[in-house]
């Protein structure tokens, strides 16, 4: 199994790809 430091680090990853993303998107439109 993964393990809780696995789930930990992908949940860590996801939120920096949406929260990278969100800001290039913001700083496109601005």
């Amino acid at each position: 199994s993964i393990g809780m430091v696995g789930i930990t680090f992908s949940l860590i990853e996801i939120t920096n790809q949406i929260y990278i993303h969100s800001v290039v998107k913001a700083r496109f439109f601005i």
